[in-house]
């Protein structure tokens, strides 16, 4: 009966590994930490990374397993049947380690795997270094997600060991695989005993269909023992339980069969007395047995639920601010004094920058990081006059980093560029004649590839001529898409560098937010005067400006009767945005229009705004400079004046 069933015989071949859940002693914080030192001390790297143990296919076996797991409890649930609270909650929370399973394919791809250093020895050998960091985390937290835990548990390896940046930004996706792997071993273990419980169920039925059977015919018989007669199926039961085909399971069963026959024979079982020969033979006891399967489904349930739990809190948590706590290379850049006002994006570009330095060259990231800083301390001993334009250029790791400092930076560091990456700057150095040269190159390809297709039929030479000159529009179009598409694969955008500016605009560096427009017609100016209230709103907080640069539309005269009507509603309305939202955070009025006058433009026969837009702007910027003699209108008996100490404009 039981070498049939087809569950038992999948679950035995699962087992046949006998992997014990990813569960050891637990440690408080400051053994935790001791472990990651003498961890650290222990674990050595291997000098080529190279492929290691494809993690990739074990997480799709772990999800085949853990989904058979699910359907397993799921239909021992639709037969109506006690499952363990361990159960249940990997019953109810499928939903949580599929999403799990889902962000681990998305986020480990092949090629940041490959580049992961792998341990060279010990019983994770091949495995990443990062990987046995989580296994070990895991392992003394029993599956417990403690985020200040595991940041003294990294700085105290790091005190030994430094972690590049591509393995700190891997560990919360290996703590997923490692919860992963642990999941799927204690389901393994929940459906063996599950199934134990299932076949000592079929046998207590078999015993009490048999007693049924024969009834209470024999005289003398009293009514809470056995029959005489089943002798026989009790002492199959010796015989029954070595056959299970993992210690896990025959536990459950004899646990599960110890109640059942208590339940039928209270008084008197002689099927008891067999199990606990059989027992006592193995140097144990039924009560022992009894006492080692409560434990273990008790453990089970806490890890199971420290699984389940852990795996919501990896996901909500901000893995950002973690990174940059812990890792070193980012401590050494935050040495520059002004590195902590640049945005997330740009310190990312900063740290991808030093990962690929240290990938081609023999220095460490953390030593390339020294290296810019180094850089940056001896730029900032030079002298230079004060009004120089390049000193917070060269006092930016950015500018060795990403900007034009990138080059001799390499050469200090030894770092060597791919070939692939050779010929694409080479590409960019000479932007315009290689773009123009590449469609050229292809249009003639494409040309002579049609004729020499036609040559073959016997046309003249004017007509392959002929022939060619018609070919080459459509062939030129071709390769201009052709080259545009190849373009946008291979240099794809760059994230510019910015500050974050979490408490709004600084006054060193205050900023005006202008819209240049003209003054034609009444509605129009309205939604001018709404879209310039919509850029207030959207950026309240820091010292910001906001103004219109009017013109009045090209006329024939130098004033027309509208003119000064239209003003008047552009003046009104930003008197009353500033009545609505009161003084600048700088101090004066936060809204403005600057208006200009006509001009004789000799070339159009018009009277207009100077150069138009480009006109209104390059004015704005003199006037802001201190400039008197602009094209601005003095407006309500006051000279044209611009808060001071403006240094950027927005438009």
């Amino acid at each position: 009966m039981l070498e049939k069933s087809r569950d038992v015989k999948f679950w035995a071949r699962q087992m046949e590994e006998a992997q014990e859940p990813i569960r050891s002693e637990l440690f408080s914080a400051e053994r935790l930490e001791q472990h990651a030192e003498s961890l650290a001390a222990a674990q050595s790297v291997s000098r080529t990374p190279g492929k290691g143990h494809d993690l990739a296919a074990r997480v799709r076996d772990n999800k085949r397993v853990l989904l058979e797991s699910y359907h397993a409890i799921a239909k021992t649930v639709q037969n109506q049947r006690t499952i363990t609270p361990a159960a249940k909650w990997l019953l109810d929370n499928f939903h949580v380690v599929e999403d799990q399973i889902a962000d681990i394919n998305a986020h480990l791809p092949d090629r940041f795997y490959r580049k992961l250093p792998k341990l060279a020895e010990g019983p994770l050998e091949g495995f990443p270094r990062v990987y046995g960091i989580a296994w070990a985390y895991v392992a003394h937290m029993d599956s417990r997600f403690n985020a200040e835990h595991l940041e003294r548990f990294v700085r105290a390896y790091q005190r030994v060991q430094p972690l590049t940046i591509g393995e700190l930004w891997a560990l919360p996706i290996t703590l997923r695989i490692v919860m992963l792997e642990n999941l799927r071993r204690l389901g393994i273990r929940i459906v063996r005993a599950q199934l134990g419980r299932e076949q000592a169920d079929r046998f207590a039925d078999e015993l009490t269909a048999h007693r049924s059977q024969f009834g209470r015919e024999r005289a003398g018989e009293r009514a809470d023992e056995p029959p005489s007669h089943a002798g026989k199926p009790f002492q199959a039961i010796a015989s029954a339980i070595p056959k299970l085909p993992a210690e896990t399971l025959r536990q459950a069963f004899v646990v599960q069969l110890v109640q059942r026959l208590r339940y039928h024979y209270p008084s008197y079982n002689p099927a008891l007395e067999i199990l606990n020969q059989w027992l006592a033979e193995r140097g144990t006891t039924l009560d022992e047995v009894v006492q080692k399967e409560h434990s273990r489904q008790a453990a089970a349930d806490l890890t199971v639920r420290n699984i389940i739990t852990s795996m919501r809190a990896i996901s909500a948590f901000d893995w950002r601010a973690f990174f940059e706590d812990v890792s070193l290379v980012d401590q050494c850049l935050r040495t520059y004094k002004r590195y902590w006002d640049l945005d997330f994006l740009t310190r990312d570009r900063y740290r991808q920058a030093i990962e690929d330095l240290a990938e081609r060259s023999r220095s460490s990231e953390l030593d390339i990081a020294r290296a810019v800083i180094a850089k940056i301390d001896r730029s900032s001993k030079v002298h230079r006059p004060p009004d120089s334009r390049f000193d917070d250029r060269l006092n930016d790791p950015g500018y060795y980093l990403i900007a034009g400092g990138r080059r001799g930076f390499e050469q200090e560091v030894g770092f060597r560029p791919r070939f692939r990456q050779r010929i694409k700057r080479a590409y960019v150095a000479r932007a315009t004649v290689s773009y123009l040269a590449s469609i050229t190159l292809i249009t003639l390809g494409l040309v002579a590839a049609l004729l020499w297709a036609n040559e073959e039929a016997g046309l003249a030479v004017h007509e392959l001529a002929l022939l060619g000159l018609f070919a080459s529009v459509p062939a030129s179009d071709i390769a201009v898409n052709l080259v545009n598409r190849l373009i946008t694969l291979y240099m794809s955008p760059r994230h510019l560098p910015r500050l974050k500016l979490e408490q709004g605009i600084p006054s060193h560096l205050r900023t005006f937010v202008v819209v240049p427009t003209f003054l034609n017609g009444e509605a129009l100016i309205r939604d001018e005067i709404k879209q310039l209230e919509k850029h207030y709103l959207a950026n309240r907080d820091g010292d910001l400006y906001f103004a219109l640069l009017s013109d009045w539309p090209d006329a024939d005269a130098e004033i027309l009767p509208t003119d000064d009507r239209l003003l008047g509603i552009a003046q009104t309305a930003i008197a009353q945005l500033n009545a609505r939202y009161g003084e600048a955070t700088g101090g004066g009025q936060r809204f403005f229009i600057f208006h200009r006058k006509r001009l004789w433009n000799e070339r159009e026969r018009k009277w207009m705004g100077w150069e138009r837009k480009r006109g209104k702007l390059h004015e704005f910027n003199r006037l802001l400079r201190g400039a008197t003699n602009t094209t601005f209108l003095p407006l309500g008996g006051r000279p044209v004046t611009a808060p001071a100490g403006v240094r950027y404009v927005v438009t």
